[in-house]
């Protein structure tokens, strides 16, 4: 028969050997750190396409261009009575006082220098001689590209003027009397040149003869105009070399 105690014994180390080597997991496993979190990217799932811009609706396209087209066009009036002006003439040894009952011009865009004007006297003195009276005058710009495109329409207006600085632009000389009683004259300006064309119901003669560089180029401009009762007729030829 075994021995009792010796079997205890043996039975004894057995368990403390299991006891130890399940203390020393335990221990092992609590002082083991979590397993790191995964740090892969989420990926996007393939098959779902990205969203596409956002796209605006017609009608507010179609807005959006009137509001460009019309703060383009819409021009910027000034509006002015009992107008009184005087000073030196810009490039000219001379000096002009003008005074108008009414006077309204566009001062911006592309009508720029259109305009009414009622009422008007006015006198220029020293190198230049001109006095005119105009009982209503109407002015029309227009500037698209390289092209100008001006018109003036009298009613009731006499003129007297003698000097070097012509309505053209050229500097050369001028002379001429005259009155309308309704009359509408024209030009077109390009970069070669200008044309002329008038016509009224009017009496007296004018004439005018000069050179100018409108478009500054270095190239003169020959210039003349001559006016007729009923016609008038002028033009400003750049030389081509």
């Amino acid at each position: 028969m075994a021995d009792p105690i010796s079997s205890r014994n043996i039975n004894d180390s057995a368990n403390a050997c299991i006891d130890g080597d399940g203390e020393a997991s335990a221990a092992s496993a609590a002082s083991s750190p979590p397993p790191p979190a995964s740090t892969a990217p989420a990926t996007s799932n393939p098959s779902s396409p990205p969203a596409p811009p956002p796209v605006a609706s017609p009608v507010s396209t179609a807005v959006n261009a009137v509001k460009g087209l019309v703060s383009r066009f819409t021009p910027s009036v000034e509006v002015k009575t009992n107008v009184t002006t005087e000073g030196p003439v810009p490039g000219a040894s001379s000096y002009k006082i003008s005074q108008s009952a009414f006077s309204a011009k566009v001062t911006s865009g592309p009508f720029k220098g259109s305009g009414v004007e009622a009422g008007n006297v006015s006198a220029t003195a020293g190198k230049d001689k001109d006095v005119q009276l105009n009982g209503l005058r109407v002015t029309r710009s227009v500037t698209v590209g390289g092209f100008h495109y001006s018109s003036t329409a009298d009613l009731g207006s006499v003129r007297a003027n003698l000097g070097t600085h012509n309505d053209d632009g050229s500097v050369g000389g001028n002379l001429g009397i005259g009155g309308d009683a309704v009359g509408d004259e024209s030009t077109i300006d390009t970069g070669y040149g200008s044309v002329t064309y008038g016509e009224s119901v009017s009496d007296g003669v004018s004439g005018s003869l000069g050179v100018r560089d409108a478009d500054h180029d270095g190239k003169p401009e020959y210039c003349a105009k001559f006016s007729v009762p009923a016609f008038t007729i002028g033009a400003c030829i750049e030389r081509p070399w």
